[in-house]
């Protein structure tokens, strides 16, 4: 004799209904995947676009801060400041060589000449600031005064403002960098 178990009734389908999703099943389902992909698209180019700002922010940052070590390298090393003009600084070197840094408004490029050969510290430039001071301070504070002549000039001030565009996007980066350079050997 075969034994019999107890077990659950076999549940059987009826014939003419299949297994599956019926149509409203599959357009609810569709529609919260739509809605879900839509959200992480988006969020995807969210985060893409802030990736590339931020990158470019962190590029305009260190090319500035390597240009704005080599002014304040060549102040330190200078014994005065030999001409200026809104777009021109020239610094005397001991040995009387000149160091020149150009700004140019049309190209926007800071560029350091020195022996005669140029080079382009800074491209994007949208704008430079330069202040001149002396060496005396303010009594009673740590403010300078401002130069009457450029021969007492002790102090410089740069105050730069740099921008670039990224290609295919509308926004673009811009940021204010700045240094205070003293000439030491006057």
């Amino acid at each position: 004799m075969i034994p019999t178990h107890a077990s659950a009734p076999l549940v059987t389908t009826p014939p003419g209904r299949r297994h599956g999703f019926t149509l409203v099943e599959m357009l609810v389902a569709m529609a919260i995947g739509g809605v879900v992909f839509s959200m992480v698209g988006f969020l995807s180019v969210f985060f893409a676009r802030n990736f590339i700002f931020v990158g470019n922010h962190c590029e305009l940052q260190q090319t500035s801060r390597v240009a704005l070590e080599q002014f304040k390298t060549d102040t330190r090393q200078s014994v005065s400041l030999q001409s200026y003009t809104n777009n021109v600084l020239v610094l005397q070197n001991l040995d009387g060589t000149t160091v020149q840094y150009v700004y140019s408004p049309d190209l926007q490029t800071w560029t350091r000449t020195y022996s005669g050969n140029s080079r382009v510290l800074l491209r994007n430039v949208k704008d430079l600031q330069v202040n001149l001071y002396q060496r005396n301070p303010v009594g009673g504070g740590y403010d300078i005064w401002p130069v009457a002549d450029i021969s007492t000039t002790k102090l410089i001030s740069l105050t730069l403002t740099l921008s670039r565009t990224v290609p295919g996007l509308p926004d673009q980066t811009e940021i204010l960098v700045g240094t205070k350079a003293v000439i030491r050997k006057h």
